[in-house]
């Protein structure tokens, strides 16, 4: 052990951790050799006051007693009852400081205390994992339209506070320092996962926000008020531990943008629900730990002396399960790529040479460039369906039911067909501008969707255009839904696939 100038007398190890009714001994080391006899006696708290009175935790231990020759002693304590004690020392013949002491940790079950740990660690995955589902789904889609600015730039304030607070508790001498003036039998309440944790979620997040710099943002911006927000708490931030508090407000203010941004597109469409999972799932780990940690040291004072980590937790189910409730029942859309998983799946086992029909997907410029010359936009959905494939070949008879999905080439080649015959002929049957045809059948019957917004959030409903019949019959509420039915038809046996000449391809049997 190395001697410190700040102490009298050291303890080894200065923290232990017992269970009840078992023994563990410390070394107690006189720092300075006496020229005389000198007498300890302990002394017991769990706060800054130290007495005498056990107070039932473990055996009072007997007195030492150090002289030239011997400068070290070990005490053996023995557990009584559960919770957190502080072993101080008095001496009339030395000054022993408030330094010189040791936490004892006592709890009911050793095995209980492994099983906190793994909760530890399985939330701190949890939370650290969740930022991914998001980040994948933006490089997927090549787009982070679905995904709150505001929401987005108040988490990573958020982090960036968190982990400042946390970095400089951990590594800062002169702040211990400050903290040990303040809490002398406290412990640091910062702990190398929770470095790491703070500094990789800043690193996710402006992961994140470089990918909005790169890919399609349709309108979004960062909104005024957020700015405010944001101006305001820098100015204010005058003192490191309020950075903590700062994380929690900021937890408390992040997710209703994001709560109030699907609720007005009535979707949840580009918002990862991987990444909410995760979230409650770490969450609900750190308040059962918490829980766990106050039931086996008899300490449930312990579950609001943490507020942050405590408040953390509650917001973060609270809002996640917003989020779940939003996502799998108030704005439930069919995602787009798990049906194209489903059909695929279905014609590689009924027929697998017609999968090979579909094209490779385009990419997000490729996308952009076509709205442009269509003069219209896509809504998210069939941005989505085309960043999996890029239509049906020529050759196809069609896929979806004798329907043939369109590449986008095909898709532009029809409107401005449709433009320079409306100008020739006048027609009034056709609004190719709000016109995206995507499916044709074999007699040139289409079913198209409207254009959507400028941001493309509005799902507009496929529609059937019949050259036999001038009305227009709304088929699906949007394309994601006309996808995923006709998986689910697939999946319920309604399709067959045909071989006969002139039409090959599925057909419905009914």
């Amino acid at each position: 052990m190395i001697a410190d100038d700040d102490h009298t007398i050291l303890f080894d190890p200065s923290s232990l951790s017992i269970s009840v009714n078992k023994v563990r001994s410390t070394t107690v080391q006189l720092v300075t050799p006496p020229g005389q006899y000198v007498n300890i006696t302990f002394l017991y708290g769990n706060n800054d006051e130290l007495t005498l009175n056990t107070h039932g935790y473990i055996d009072p231990l007997p007195n030492i007693t150090f002289n030239q020759h011997i400068t070290t002693q070990q005490i053996h304590i023995k557990a009584r009852k559960a919770g957190h004690l502080i072993i101080g020392a008095q001496s009339e013949e030395l000054n022993i400081t408030q330094r010189d002491f040791v936490r004892i940790e006592i709890s009911k079950s050793s095995t209980l205390n492994v099983f906190i740990q793994i909760i530890g660690w399985m939330y701190f995955l949890a939370w650290s994992i969740s930022f991914y589902p998001q980040i994948i789904l933006n490089f997927k889609r090549k787009s982070v339209i679905g995904l709150n600015f505001d929401f987005l730039t108040l988490n990573i304030l958020g982090h960036f506070c968190y982990s400042v607070f946390n970095v400089t508790l951990y590594s800062s001498s002169a702040v211990q320092s400050e903290y040990y003036h303040a809490h002398p039998h406290g412990v640091i309440p910062v702990l190398l996962n929770d470095v790491v944790f703070a500094c990789h979620a800043v690193f996710a997040c402006l992961v994140t926000i470089f990918q909005c710099l790169f890919f399609e943002r349709g309108k979004q911006r960062v909104s005024y008020t957020t700015r405010i927000i944001i101006k305001r708490k820098f100015q204010t931030l005058t003192l490191l531990y309020f950075y903590s508090y700062v994380k929690l407000l900021i937890t408390l203010l992040k997710y209703w943008p994001q709560a109030w941004f699907n609720y007005r597109r009535k979707s949840t469409e580009g918002w990862s629900i991987g990444n909410i999972l995760l979230d409650f799932t770490g969450g609900a780990l750190s308040l059962l730990q918490m829980f766990m940690l106050a039931y086996n040291f008899n300490d449930w004072t312990s579950i609001f002396g943490s507020p942050t980590k405590f408040g953390l937790g509650v917001l973060s189910i609270f809002f996640d399960l917003i989020f779940i409730i939003q996502h799998y029942y108030l704005y439930r859309q069919p995602i787009v790529s798990d049906s194209f998983i489903r059909i695929e799946r279905w014609l590689e086992h009924n027929a697998p040479h017609v999968s090979k029909k579909l094209n490779s997907p385009v990419l997000a410029p490729e996308l952009q460039k076509a709205e442009k010359e269509l003069g219209a936009h896509f809504p998210q959905s069939v941005k989505d369906a085309y960043l999996i494939h890029n239509g049906e070949s020529t050759d196809s008879e069609g896929i979806f039911g004798l329907w043939r999905w369109l590449p986008l080439k095909e898709i532009v080649e029809w409107n401005n067909e449709q433009k320079r015959r409306e100008r020739k002929y006048q027609f009034g049957d056709f609004k190719p501008s709000f016109m995206i045809p995507l499916l044709e059948s074999a007699d040139g019957n289409l079913r198209y969707v409207e254009t959507s917004d400028e941001t493309g959030e509005e799902e507009t409903p496929v529609i059937e255009w019949s050259h036999d019949n001038p009305t227009r019959d709304v088929k699906y509420g949007s394309f994601s839904t006309y996808l995923s039915t006709f998986a689910d038809r697939l999946e319920a046996g309604e399709f067959i696939y045909n071989t006969k000449e002139h039409l090959e391809g599925l057909m419905s049997k009914t």
